[in-house]
């Protein structure tokens, strides 16, 4: 299987359970520099735990988002068309003209099959993105330096069609590249009709309909700003564009979501998709924001992202020193756990962190802990959704070798949000050096881990030395096998030849292109 690995990336990483590897040498990344709380707390329900009910029921976790999980306020953003225009007075008007441009997103309109995914796209860059980055180097020079491009998976939290960067001097400190300061989602008409709906209404009025459309739609876009630390997202379809704005504030300390009016592509300044575009990124680049706090009137300081399953969730194996419950006994509840980012070890169709494990109530800064590994996967990612499936299924199957060959499941399940399933597994080190796989003693431990595999009838089918990890603490299992989002238990693909044919790939591993 090809191994897409970015260039900036090293050989000799973490343990990663997934494709995107970082060097061990490498300083753990902060993604940033204040407290990020799961969507709809404040900091005070955060370390006391909430009481509000689950918002999944009975349905299955597994299966995809949960768009009704949508916890902020959401409005209309009645001043948009006023503030534009001031900014278009200000900025724009004596510059240069959008009439021309504006005149090239109608073109785009006309020559775009509305059907066509890619082909929406491709117009979404002609007519606005590329004109909007003239524009806006235009009014402020080359210092701006504005791209929009795909999501980067080192630096991108989930699957938004477009990011916007301001590109940073060489030699800056930028931790692997630009951050995303805006995030943009295209869709078809066909699929997401935009055009004279009244959104804010019909995510309001549908708020507990897993199935609607809208809501889905705002609810995708809002877990990619928040969890990207954006301030502003947009949501086109070409004829039709919305702009989104996260709030923070005192006055709305559980979060406030407003969107735009409908921005027409018949438009003309204030209302085009063209000055809109424009002034987002504007916003961007003046207020240039790192980070939206969740809680601004925080005095406490968490540096680093924080996860929280669903309340409903129970815990498949105990993680060692984190007591979830009040008394001496152990609590099967996931409720009172969270999980504090420590570093990213890896990105592709799973976002993979290794977390330290605390319970509500203690000061995540100075409690000890436990280290656990948190796989990530994207729910309004349809590749990554039978991953998550799948992996857990193996996992559940391997019980019996959880802690021995395998790492221990502790728990899975859905993420707060809805959007986003976790799995909350061992740290079992970092990923074993190429040279410690060559000692015959190592290589037969490895070897006999994944003949127990094979004995309870799966295949792993991503064998790497990326997915083998070594810890040389002295465990009685020091080498673990690991990564299972692709294996399979399909008793018609996992024969006896399989099996021969996966332990002479084992045998055969070399260093990790």
């Amino acid at each position: 299987m090809h191994r897409p690995i970015l260039a900036l990336i090293k050989p000799g990483s973490s343990w990663h359970h997934g494709r995107t590897r970082f060097p061990k040498s490498s300083t753990p990344t902060r993604t940033s520099t204040s407290p990020i709380l799961c969507a709809g707390l404040t900091l005070q329900r955060f370390f006391h735990g909430g009481s509000g009910k689950s918002k999944r029921a009975n349905q299955n976790p597994h299966t995809g988002p949960d768009p009704t999980a949508l916890g902020v306020e959401f409005r209309t953003w009645k001043t948009f068309f006023d503030e534009v225009e001031t900014f278009s007075k200000l900025h724009l008007k004596s510059r240069l003209n959008l009439s021309t441009f504006d005149e090239q997103g109608l073109k785009a309109l006309q020559n775009t099959k509305l059907t066509d995914e890619d082909d929406v796209k491709d117009s979404v860059i002609h007519a606005f993105e590329a004109p909007c980055i003239k524009t806006i180097e235009t009014v402020y020079g080359g210092r701006s330096r504005p791209k929009f491009c795909p999501p980067n998976p080192f630096l991108t939290i989930g699957f938004p069609s477009r990011v916007l960067t301001f590109q940073r001097e060489e030699g800056s400190n930028n931790l692997g590249g630009p951050r995303p300061q805006l995030v943009v989602n295209t869709r078809t008409p066909h699929d997401l009709p935009l055009k004279g709906v009244d959104i804010v209404t019909e995510v309001n009025k549908n708020r507990k309909d897993r199935t609607n459309k809208y809501l889905q739609a705002v609810h995708q876009l809002h877990g990619y700003m928040y969890y990207n630390q954006v301030e502003f997202g947009i949501l086109t379809t070409v004829e039709s564009t919305r702009v989104f704005r996260r709030i923070h504030t005192i006055d709305y300390p559980e979060g406030l979501l407003e969107c735009s009016p409908e921005i027409n592509v018949e438009g003309k300044i204030p209302n085009s998709p063209l000055a809109a575009y424009v002034f987002a990124v504007y916003k961007a680049f003046k207020n240039d924001p790192t980070y939206v706090p969740i809680d601004p009137v925080s005095d406490i300081e968490l540096p680093k992202l924080i996860f929280q399953l669903e309340e409903d969730e129970k815990m498949t194996t105990p993680i060692p020193g984190v007591k979830l419950d009040r008394g001496n006994g152990t609590s099967k509840s996931a409720k009172m756990l969270r999980l504090w980012q420590q570093e990213i070890i890896g990105r592709d169709d799973v976002y993979v962190a290794r977390a330290k494990a605390f319970v509500v109530g203690q000061d995540p800064e100075t409690c000890a802990g436990t280290s656990v590994i948190v796989k990530m996967y994207s729910l309004y990612n349809p590749k990554a959704i039978p991953k998550y499936q799948r992996e857990i299924l193996v996992y559940e199957h391997l019980s019996s070798l959880q802690g021995t060959y395998i790492p221990r499941l502790y728990v899975s399940g859905n993420h707060i949000d809805g959007a986003y399933g976790l799995l909350v597994l061992e740290d079992c080190g970092e990923q074993i050096e190429y040279d410690c796989f060559q000692n015959p003693n190592t290589k037969e431990q490895a070897k006999k881990a994944l003949s127990e595999i094979h004995r309870l009838g799966v295949l792993h089918k991503d064998l790497w030395l990326s997915n083998i990890t070594y810890n040389k603490g002295g465990d009685s299992y020091p080498l673990r096998i690991v990564d299972f989002a692709d294996s399979t238990l399909d008793v018609e693909e996992v024969t006896d030849g399989a099996k021969e044919a996966e332990m002479k790939v084992l045998e055969g591993l070399k260093q990790d292109d």
